[in-house]
């Protein structure tokens, strides 16, 4: 089995390779979906980080930043490519996480059938180069580039957003040390910038814009000093939560996790005004007791 052969065909970093008769096979989704955890079994094998069992780690959050859609596409994605038997999902950890295992012979016998575009032969030797074990047929596949996602996004240019936007940019940088890259998560970004907007408005639908503003600010601060914190627990080898340590502060991650970070309102506790009683008052108070 030329496991090689299928990385390289089906995974890159900048596009996703759908094959025709794949995506038939399985649906276009499921076939773009297969080539991202591909991409991203290479990414950690690579760097020697599978698991003893040749699993990767890859959650819901960064598969939505992904594609640009919703965890309940995701979800039903990872459902129907276990369905199918490409990959075998498995919760391990605490809190658990989603480990990913291609089933290579499955994936194998799909590439394999010559109306599938791709010719593998069983006894070549695994290989890093397409051109050894590998023949393509151009005509036969479909290229999906991530930017072409982009092309129906809309960009709001409103202050509002433009705030929640150099917020989260501040606050990525002060937490990694690098700048915020937007480049292939446009739409993922632009849509949890809006999506943010409209939870913040859904609290008080009379709010002013500023008041808003208000609300993110308070709620993205709230989770900047929670990861910022378990964070440095991490470094120092103390007791934290792996999940949080590992979060981004990226816009995917306030919308998910909006509720999680709420904020008193003052709205729903009155604020009297301070009452000052003289000192002649007070003194014949104490008389009386």
């Amino acid at each position: 089995m030329n496991i090689e052969s299928v990385l390289n065909v089906l995974s890159a970093d900048a596009y996703w390779t759908v094959n025709k008769a794949l995506a038939r096979a399985i649906g276009i989704e499921e076939a773009a979906f297969v080539a991202e955890l591909l991409y991203k079994y290479r990414y950690w094998r690579d760097r020697g980080q599978l698991d003893e069992q040749g699993g990767f780690f890859y959650t819901s959050t960064d598969a939505q930043a992904a594609f640009g859609v919703s965890d309940k596409v995701i979800a039903r994605l990872t459902k129907s490519v276990q369905e199918q038997g490409l990959f075998v999902v498995k919760k391990r950890g605490v809190p658990a996480k989603n480990y990913w295992y291609p089933e290579w012979d499955r994936i194998l016998e799909l590439l394999s059938t010559p109306q599938n575009g791709l010719t593998i032969d069983p006894q070549t030797v695994p290989t890093s180069d397409p051109q050894k074990g590998v023949t393509t047929e151009p005509q036969k596949g479909v290229t999906i580039t991530k930017k072409s996602i982009l092309r129906n996004q809309t960009k709001s240019n409103d202050s509002l957003h433009k705030k929640v936007v150099e917020c989260f940019s501040k606050g990525y940088e002060k937490l990694e040390y690098s700048k915020l890259s937007w480049v292939g998560k446009e739409k993922a970004y632009g849509n949890a910038v809006n999506t943010i907007i409209k939870q913040a408005k859904s609290v008080n639908p009379e709010w002013s814009e500023t008041e808003v503003w208000q609300e993110i600010r308070a709620r993205a601060a709230m989770l900047l000093k929670h990861i910022e914190r378990e964070k440095s627990l991490a470094r120092r080898g103390l007791k934290h939560d792996e999940y949080i340590a590992k979060l981004k502060f990226e816009p995917t991650t306030l919308m998910s996790r909006w509720n999680h970070y709420p904020v008193p309102k003052t709205e729903s506790v009155p604020i009297l005004p301070e009452v000052v009683i003289p000192e002649d008052e007070l003194a014949k108070h104490a008389e009386l007791t």
